[in-house]
């Protein structure tokens, strides 16, 4: 057997003891050390989130201001309705019996801009040059290239009159 004096064996023990409390001391520092460096990162990134917050409630408003302008410019002119209404009460009013103009529909591009498709049934080239009159007034005139009657026309619509 191997014996070991006592005195010796108190040195063992007591440098075990003193090696046992320094890596005791060295773990909790470096867990405080991590605790405070965590602690300083959450602060951190709660700022930022408060911070975004702010930001993301800035653009919430601003979106909204928009979309209220947006509305009201659209409520400002005339619906794809109201214009088909109009001018198919204008074209039957200055249709006469040398040309007949046909609104066949229209179609919506932007908020005021307009593609008015409109067929024109002339007699003479004169009906046809004082019909197409009537529509360049409207806007910038094309001819379909599949049918020599229909026309498309860009109109960009007026403000309402306000009431």
């Amino acid at each position: 057997m191997i014996s070991i004096k006592k005195e010796k064996h108190s040195v063992i023990i007591k440098a075990l003891f003193g090696l046992l409390f320094l890596l005791i001391v060295l773990f909790s520092i470096k867990n405080l050390y991590v605790i405070i460096v965590n602690k300083s990162k959450v602060e951190n990134l709660t700022v930022q989130i408060e911070l975004q917050k702010k930001s993301n409630e800035h653009l919430i408003l601003k979106t909204k201001e928009l979309n209220t302008k947006i509305e009201e410019t659209k409520k400002a002119y005339p619906t794809t309705q109201e214009l088909e209404a109009k001018l198919k009460e204008i074209f039957k009013r200055m249709s006469i019996l040398d040309y007949n103009l046909v609104l066949l529909g229209t179609e919506k591009l932007c908020i005021d801009r307009h593609i008015l498709v409109s067929r024109l049934d002339a007699k003479t080239q004169k009906d046809k040059k004082a019909a197409l009159g009537i529509l360049n007034y409207l806007g910038e005139t094309k001819q379909s290239t599949k049918d020599e009657n229909v026309y498309f026309v860009d109109y960009i619509a007026q403000k309402k009159a306000l009431k």
